[in-house]
């Protein structure tokens, strides 16, 4: 009985520091290939809200699963970019373009060595805006296995995507 008791006290003091706070999807609309997503979550501040754009593209199946995913995000610190790249993805510096825009290059994106690229401010702005312009988001790369990609996002529900999250962040500020 004591060795319960211990052991449900350790545990009583153990799960609070343990929890993670997870977040909660409070809205999920797909258009097309991308979907609009909100969720939240409890903070020290309170509940934090944030709604993004998704779109996985998936192009190696099985075991040696591989994909690329592009977030775009709108939350507290305002709007934003991350590409998460697959394991070893190398880009050449034209890697990503944007066909049928009137200027089909993203800006630069800050990339860091555990696979993700963010882009933030003025250049996430103008990289929607050439995405929302577009009709294919284009991601060329060689892969892990040395492979050369060369993957094709069609856009054609990209912008009443990103106008039901925009919506949806606005509701929830």
């Amino acid at each position: 009985m004591v060795r319960w008791l211990v052991s449900f006290l350790v545990w009583l003091v153990a799960c609070p520091v343990m929890a993670e706070p997870y977040w909660i999807v409070t809205h999920e609309k797909p258009f097309g290939r991308w979907d609009s997503i909100c969720d939240a979550r409890l903070g020290f501040e309170g509940r934090v809200h944030r709604c993004y754009l998704r779109h996985i593209e998936a192009y190696e199946k099985g075991p040696a699963y591989a994909a690329m995913i592009l977030f775009v995000v709108d939350d507290a610190e305002g709007l934003w970019l991350e590409l998460v790249r697959p394991d070893d993805a190398l880009f050449s510096g034209d890697a990503l373009a944007v066909m049928g825009a009137p200027d089909p290059m993203l800006p630069d994106w800050s990339c860091t060595e555990d696979r993700a690229c963010h882009m933030r401010g003025s250049d996430a702005e103008t990289a929607v805006t050439t995405l929302r312009e577009g009709e294919t988001l284009i991601a060329a790369f060689t892969d892990a296995r040395g492979i050369d990609r060369r993957l094709e996002w069609p856009l054609n529900h990209f912008a009443e995507a990103l106008a039901d999250m925009r919506q949806e962040a606005a509701a929830r500020r």
